[in-house]
């Protein structure tokens, strides 16, 4: 990705309270990707908002979870 990087990604709420932007990385493929970590004992809820401010460029999005719960 270029100087745009920061204009594509996602965002991780709390409710309304920001608790992380991920915004992708090139892998040396041409596959870019982001990740956010939770570790905690209790799980919750939380809110993902994807965001893809570069005209005319498509973005596609996969989301995953892994792990216990």
């Amino acid at each position: 990705m270029s100087a745009s990087a920061q204009a594509v990604g996602f965002n991780v709420y709390d409710g309304s309270n920001l608790v992380a932007t991920a915004n992708p990385s090139d892998d040396g493929f041409g596959v870019s990707s982001g990740e956010w970590q939770y570790k905690d004992a209790n799980p919750k809820t939380f809110g993902v908002q994807v965001f893809n401010y570069v005209q005319d460029t498509p973005i596609s999005y996969t989301l995953c979870q892994i792990g216990a719960q």
